[in-house]
């Protein structure tokens, strides 16, 4: 990484990858920041330059005042002066704010792209999470944490090369000058810093721990209000705005009551600090006559004494006040790690290859597997023969959806193994098992983009024409060249809003049928397909499906039994086991589950 290349920094990546983060606060910090270390030693070594110089300010002028009371002169003041001005005039005046200026420039160039690099990364982290991990929070806390946490260590890190290491070379120069002048000088300087640090290790973990649980309260409070605004027509239809309004002000109250309680604390430590900042310099004072009394103290080091006091005591109020934001941040990022860095539940095996499928094969092989809740398949085994179309049929939690999601390894088995053209997916990366499968879930969730770029997620370099074939394949064409948005875009450059909403349900999955035609996987997974089409809808895209299912091994899984009655195969599951195996017609003719089930439809769906 060159020096001055500031945004290179966004794409770097640390060199052990990031299957792993620190889980405690200041390492956490730190493995991102040593990304960036040669800019971080620069910063502060310009700022300990910069403190140092400007703390001689008062030192600069005693000698310059006492130049003009010692000179006997007025014709000679040159002499006396003269050195003690050029140096003021060269380091404190022109050096001084230089280097302050450069760290200035310095700071603004890295840390704006150290957030965007630590945002980015932690989203990789995040992306490398299981499905199950997503559904157990808030999509929008979780993308606050990405957005907000690296602000907060921006911040820490600014704090650092800035107050922290101003502050710190003001009480050492200043105790440094007070040595010279007295021993009684060094000793209440001694005893102020000492008092300082009491003030503070007593107050900051308290103000900290306040400050990470208005932290979490905060976080809650604004993943409330998100779930209101994702579920806004929920809302809505159900008349339920004075009963979020509700929810939302418990949260309210929460934050207030928690953020009151942190600035109470914060109130009562700068009222002790302003005790020993009093007894301080009144201490001082006293000293200071005592010492010109007993002629021991010269005109300019009088005249230094006490600005240079009042100059800490100004660093340690300004310092304190950093601490308390600064610990403030730290509860964010305690609080953003947690719900953040926690270990990946599945994971790619250290140097596992890419999964090559020529004989698209499907077999759960002596299969066990269990959600934290509940008990779900053991030793289940299935066995599907490539290119084989094959139903999955079943009550409501008989397992159908969660075997598909094992096959896509959102999930890892716990026992036996799913093979794919006789590789068990557990030896590959995911990202290769998941590039095999084309998958048309019953959400048919869209992003917010156009409707070519919906559509080229399927396969992202694919050109204009073979997005407009898969659209005809899936009889989507005809409705994108209608479509236009409140922005201008039309056709397949129109956006079609969060999830899809601007489009009906037949629309979305007409789309996710063309997405997944112009993916070309070898394996095609419906789960719940057509359940969200109206009659003519779903007859419109049949033949769709036929082409999609051509040459391919298809597991569909249906509650609608009439839509997958054709298929080869059909495989009828209950509380995670398969009962029932055959085509359409054995089944019936058996009289079992499947038989029942088909004389218990309603309308075409499966009854409860």
């Amino acid at each position: 990484m060159k020096f001055f290349d500031f945004p290179q920094t966004i794409d770097q990546l640390p060199d052990e990858g990031l299957d792993r983060l620190p889980n405690r606060v200041i390492p956490f910090v730190w493995f991102f920041t040593r990304q960036i270390k040669a800019r971080f030693i620069a910063l502060c070594l310009l700022g300990i330059s910069a403190g140092i110089l400007s703390a001689l300010a008062p030192f600069f002028f005693g000698k310059i005042v006492g130049s003009f009371v010692d000179s006997a002169n007025r014709d000679t003041i040159w002499i006396t002066l003269g050195s003690w001005l050029a140096a003021y005039t060269v380091l404190v005046l022109i050096l001084a704010p230089a280097l302050y200026n450069f760290q200035g420039w310095l700071s603004s160039k890295t840390l704006a792209y150290y957030a965007a690099m630590i945002r980015r990364q932690l989203a990789l982290y995040l992306h490398r999470h299981s499905y199950r991990y997503f559904q157990d929070d808030f999509a929008g806390r979780l993308a606050g944490k990405v957005v907000e946490m690296p602000y907060a260590m921006r911040l820490i890190l600014s704090d650092i090369t800035g107050p922290f290491i101003y502050a710190g070379v003001m009480f050492l120069t200043t105790l440094a000058i007070f040595s010279w002048i007295g021993s009684s000088f060094a000793g209440f300087t001694a005893a102020y810093m000492i008092l300082y640090a009491i003030n503070l290790g007593y107050f900051v973990p308290r103000i900290r721990a306040l400050a990470e649980g208005t932290s979490r309260k905060r976080s809650v409070m604004r993943g409330r209000f998100v779930d209101i605004l994702t579920n806004i027509f929920l809302v809505k239809i159900f008349a339920r705005r004075e009963y979020e309004d509700r929810y939302f002000r418990e949260a309210l109250h929460d934050v207030s009551d928690a953020a009151s309680e942190w600035e109470l604390k914060v109130t009562t430590m700068f009222r002790a600090q302003h005790v020993i900042n009093s007894v301080f310099m009144f201490a001082l004072v006293l000293a200071t006559v005592h010492g010109w009394q007993q002629g021991g103290m010269t005109t300019a080091q009088i005249t230094m004494i006490l600005p240079m006091a009042l100059s800490m005591i100004q660093a340690t109020f300004w310092l304190t006040e950093v601490y308390t934001a600064f610990f403030e941040r730290l509860g964010e990022v305690q609080e953003g790690m947690e719900a953040i860095v926690q270990a990946h539940d599945v994971t790619d095996k250290p140097g596992a290859g890419v999964i090559t499928v020529r004989e698209p094969s499907i077999v759960f092989e002596n299969m066990t597997f269990n959600y934290p809740s509940r008990p779900m398949f053991d030793n289940f085994t299935l066995r599907i023969p490539p290119r084989q179309r094959v139903g999955l049929v079943g009550p409501s939690g008989a397992g159908k959806s969660s075997l598909m999601q094992l096959l896509l390894r959102l999930h890892d088995v716990q026992g036996g193994r799913i093979l794919i053209d006789g590789q068990d997916i557990a030896q590959v990366t995911q990202d290769s098992v998941r590039d095999s499968i084309a998958f048309i879930p019953q959400s048919a969730d869209l992003l917010h983009r156009t409707v070519r770029d919906n559509i080229a997620y399927g396969r992202l370099d694919a050109d204009d024409a073979a997005i407009e074939n898969a659209t005809r394949i899936a009889q989507a064409h005809d409705f994108i060249g209608s479509l236009r948005d409140t922005k201008g875009g039309m056709g397949y450059d129109a956006t079609v809003g969060e999830r899809g909403v601007k489009l009906s349900g037949g629309q979305r999955q007409r789309i996710a049928i063309a997405r997944a035609v112009l993916k070309d996987a070898p394996i095609v997974v419906l789960d719940e397909a057509t359940a969200s089409l109206d009659s003519e809808s779903e007859r419109m895209i049949q033949d769709s499906f036929k082409h999609l299912m051509e040459g391919r091994t298809v597991v569909a899984i249906a509650h609608r039994l009439s839509t997958i009655a054709h298929l080869d195969r059909l495989i009828v599951m209950d509380q995670g086991k398969i009962v029932e195996d055959g085509t359409h017609a054995e089944l019936l003719s058996r009289g079992g589950l499947y038989a029942r089930l088909w004389g218990l439809q309603s309308g075409g769906f499966l009854g409860a």
